[in-house]
């Protein structure tokens, strides 16, 4: 499973109420075991970014049974979520099998 993510994500500042714009190429995913649940394997897929006027901003996006997109989360800390990006698992192709 990958995570997929398109478009801007536009947050504006508590106090200053500048608008800042993020785009999704800036993300790095990355996915972390979290364990064993009674369905199976459960990982969540984070990416944070460390912005120099906003302060860190994580996207989570967890996966609960294997496979299966469970619960997304957006956090901006204290500033105001304008616009988020559309993320969402997909499926990796299958590799073809290697016949002789």
């Amino acid at each position: 499973m990958k995570v997929v993510c398109n478009g801007t994500a536009r947050v504006q500042h508590k106090d200053t109420g500048v608008l800042y714009e993020i785009e999704s190429k800036e993300l790095d995913w990355n996915e972390d075991g979290m364990g064993e649940g009674p369905m199976g394997t459960e990982s969540q897929h984070k990416a944070v970014i460390e912005h120099p006027d906003l302060g860190e901003m994580t996207w989570t996006l967890d996966e609960y049974p294997a496979g299966v997109q469970d619960r997304q989360e957006t956090n901006v800390g204290e500033h105001k979520l304008v616009e988020d990006f559309t993320y969402h698992l997909e499926h990796e192709p299958e590799p073809p099998d290697n016949w002789s």
